[in-house]
């Protein structure tokens, strides 16, 4: 009677979920010689439950093994939990085998719809999509009242979903929703839902099928993450006329929208994409009048940008300052600086310009081209404070490190240098050296033909200069730009 003693000290532990303690009392009774078959069928049973428990699955497998081995009572359970285990082992073809062989041996068994669903629900793991819609399809028509039907409807759902039968997947997930709403897959499937309408970037036509619903009670909150969520989702696949109504849309149906920050910056980097820069700036200052948000950095180089585009070079000064002083900002500090020194450059105010140079030149991070363009504008400021002599050197240093559009610049900056000189041979050979040998660079390569114009004239070739003129106006393509302009006044000027 001792070791019977075992057996109920192990039923009681195994009825507190105390697996442990139940194995060890379940061994001492397997292993005891006070025992009849029925007791020992069911004591291995619950041991190997146990270690099922207490995911020791190589245990749990050997005694639901000698279940099955010695076809006790209860055989039908143990393969059951064997192709559980060889699922969670990651054996998924030796998982859908056990269950097949649990439906072959034991067509009523109490679980036969368990295995019938994990052999369907399996191959949607495996990632063969058909087959198992087919298995899911069938274990419904057979197993009708299953507890496992919303499951089933819900993957069904998730096939089709993902198989991109949108349309049929919304109505399997409404069913769901219509026939199971007090079950969990009935949230899971509204959910899914949404994601549907989401797609479309319908969020009235999910709030509407939502409120119509026995669990589609949202809240305001609710209903305002997902109407931002459908205008962010039109974002994200570009379509940027769409983003931009649908924002004004949020903004009218919430007066006071949680995701306002966020939303104004999507309405302005789709108002820049679709070349309306000054309507997008209102929504820029807007983040901007409060530094916590996580679109400030963000909206301080696109509002600086707008501004550069622009030539409004005070204003994106402005900004510029506020990313290069702002701790924060490390990660943007080379673009400021760079565009700072540009910016003073296009304000003529040479002393910024060269401090600029100095900070760009001293960065770590910056690149070879940033440290040559720095030398392009320490030329351009050195120009404008008289000191030609240091401009020429800058100019060549740029002429010498790249073949870049910075380059090109700079070359012409040398010719045009040697023409007021009255240079003329000299600015000849270095216009004609930035047309050979940067031939892509349109703009600087015209630039260099007009420049060439004007040598033929101080060397009073005024036909040479007329061709050279009219070649242009013939042959360059660049728009908004003073090229055009410039060789037909010059041109004009010559005919008269």
């Amino acid at each position: 009677m001792y070791n019977y003693a075992n057996y109920a000290l192990a039923y009681a532990a195994f009825g507190n979920d105390n697996y442990k303690k139940a194995s060890t009392y379940l061994l001492n009774f397997l292993r005891g010689n006070e025992k009849d078959a029925n007791t020992i069928n069911d004591a291995t049973l619950r041991l190997a439950d146990s270690y099922f428990a207490l995911k020791d699955y190589e245990n749990a497998l050997r005694y639901y093994n000698k279940i099955i081995t010695n076809n006790a009572a209860s055989v039908d359970y143990a393969l059951f939990q064997r192709g559980m285990i060889e699922g969670l082992q990651n054996k998924n073809d030796l998982k859908i085998s056990t269950h097949q062989s649990l439906l072959q041996r034991f067509p009523s068994s109490n679980y036969a719809d368990d295995a019938g669903f994990e052999i369907a629900y399996t191959y949607f793991i495996k990632g063969d999509l058909e087959q198992s819609k087919d298995k899911l399809h069938a274990f419904i028509n057979q197993y009708p009242r299953s507890s496992y039907v919303p499951r089933a409807l819900v993957t069904i759902g998730l096939v089709q979903y993902d198989q991109n039968q949108d349309a049929d997947a919304l109505e399997t997930f409404k069913r769901v929703v219509k026939e199971y709403s007090t079950t969990d897959e009935a949230k899971q499937a509204l959910e899914s839902i949404k994601n549907i309408y989401l797609d479309r970037s319908d969020a009235n036509g999910f709030l509407a099928y939502a409120n119509s619903t026995n669990i589609g009670n949202l809240s305001t909150a609710e209903q305002d993450h997902i109407t931002f969520q459908a205008a962010n989702n039109r974002f994200v696949k570009n379509d940027y006329q769409g983003t931009f109504e649908a924002i004004n849309a949020y903004f009218d149906k919430f007066p006071k929208p949680i995701q306002e920050k966020h939303a104004r910056f999507i309405r302005a980097e789709s108002l820049v994409k679709l070349n309306r820069p000054d309507e997008a700036i209102p929504d820029y200052e807007f983040i901007l009048n409060d530094w916590t948000s996580e679109f400030t950095e963000r909206a301080l180089i696109n509002i600086s940008k707008i501004y550069l585009t622009q030539k409004r070079y005070n204003e994106a000064i402005i900004y510029l300052k506020k990313l290069e002083l702002t701790t924060e900002y490390k990660a943007n500090y080379g673009f400021a600086i760079n565009y700072l020194m540009e910016a003073y450059s296009n304000i003529q105010l040479p002393d910024e310009v060269l401090k600029y140079v100095s900070m760009v030149r001293d960065s770590e991070k910056s690149s070879e081209e940033e440290k040559c363009r720095a030398s392009l504008f320490a030329g351009k400021a050195h120009l404008l404070k008289a000191d030609t002599t240091t401009a020429v050197k800058e100019f060549t240093y740029v002429t010498n490190k790249t073949q870049t559009l910075t380059a090109a610049e700079a070359k012409y900056n040398i010719a045009h240098l040697q023409y007021l000189k009255k240079e003329y041979k000299a600015s000849q050979k270095t216009a004609f050296e930035l047309i050979n040998k940067m031939p892509s660079y349109d703009y600087w390569v015209a630039k260099s033909f007009i420049l060439l114009a004007d040598n033929y004239v101080a060397m009073k070739d005024d036909f040479q200069a007329k061709s050279t003129l009219q070649s242009i106006i013939d042959n360059y393509n660049g728009k908004n730009d003073d090229i055009i302009t410039t060789a037909k006044e010059k041109f004009n000027k010559l005919k008269k």
